[in-house]
């Protein structure tokens, strides 16, 4: 009877030891299943991993909202359309950026990319052009955010004419003041007479031959001519008075 109890002790310990041996040698579920086989367990284990795509269902304003420059009456407005979205609302306001789907006219409510302002005139307003978009889902939600973009109006062109035609009226000032003045002092002649040889040419470049602008400065040219030859008319007067005195 003890003979037995020391050799089943013995091979329980036997047994822990190898279990020990084999645990530190291989993963802990390797050397489970190679202590079953060894004892003649049978056991299968089956998982099982679904691999779930992730996407984001969450409504999202336009992006990449960009204005065109086309020509004085045309402005090209374009974007992407947002995640989820069936529809876009484009909102423009010449004041500020819109904020609101009612902070301005709505220039597009459809399910395209682009579109064409053609109730713009740049040649009449002078200050910027705001828009704003939001999406709308197919069951009518809109995109709580919304994204902004604008078109500054290029005001160079504008302010340059407007430098020209103040420069022109500074000069029929001065030429009323001649003409008024003239006869006492024909000195003054000499003040419009290259003034407006140079403006008239100023007027004259860079348009078109026999264009409205065209044909004042011509004339204003004309003018300073006339204006030098009175100044040249009073010099030589006074010359010959001086001559004629002498003599």
């Amino acid at each position: 009877m003890a003979r037995r109890l020391l050799i089943v002790s013995v091979s329980i310990l036997a047994i822990t030891i190898g279990y020990a041996v084999i645990a530190q040698a291989m993963p802990a579920k390797i050397a489970m299943q190679t202590l079953r086989t060894m004892f003649g367990f049978s056991a299968t284990s089956t998982i099982t991993v679904t691999n779930t795509p992730f996407y984001s269902s969450v409504l999202y304003p336009p992006s990449n909202l960009l204005v065109t420059y086309v020509n004085d009456s045309d402005l090209l407005v374009s974007w992407d359309l947002g995640n989820e979205a069936a529809n876009t609302e484009i909102i423009a306001n010449y004041n500020h950026y819109p904020t609101t789907r009612t902070d301005g006219y709505v220039l597009y409510d459809s399910t395209g990319t682009s579109v064409d302002d053609i109730s713009v005139n740049l040649n009449e307003y002078w200050g910027n052009y705001y828009v704003s978009a939001w999406s709308q889902a197919a069951d009518a939600t809109w995109s709580a955010q919304y994204i902004s973009a604008k078109y500054e109006v290029d005001m160079t062109a504008l302010v340059a004419e407007m430098q020209q035609w103040l420069l022109f009226l500074v000069l029929v000032l001065l030429n009323a003041l001649v003409f008024w003045k003239g006869e006492q002092r024909r000195f003054l002649w000499v003040l419009p007479a290259f003034a407006n040889v140079i403006i008239g040419l100023l007027f004259m470049s860079g348009v078109t031959q026999y264009s409205a602008t065209w044909v004042i400065g011509f004339a204003v040219v004309m003018l300073g001519l006339y204006c030098f030859t009175e100044f040249i008319m009073w010099g030589v007067g006074i010359i010959t008075k001086r001559g004629n005195k002498r003599g």
